[in-house]
């Protein structure tokens, strides 16, 4: 089931750095990070391919897939 919540997220420069060592697509990292910080069960994305890297953080998915 999914719920229709839309939060707030901060982030601060050490979300950045973090994120920066995790993928080179230090953009896409960020997002994976404030989604789990969020405590997110999923990132709804298209880009699944930047994300291949990132499971152990959070599961992406395709939209249709949701």
């Amino acid at each position: 089931m999914i719920k229709h919540k839309l939060k707030t997220i901060q982030y601060n420069q050490s979300d950045i750095i973090k994120a920066k060592t995790i993928s080179p697509h230090y953009q896409d990292a960020l997002h994976a990070l404030l989604a789990k910080k969020a405590k997110a069960d999923i990132l709804i994305t298209r880009n699944l391919v930047d994300f291949q890297g990132m499971k152990d953080l959070i599961k992406a998915e395709l939209p249709e897939n949701v």
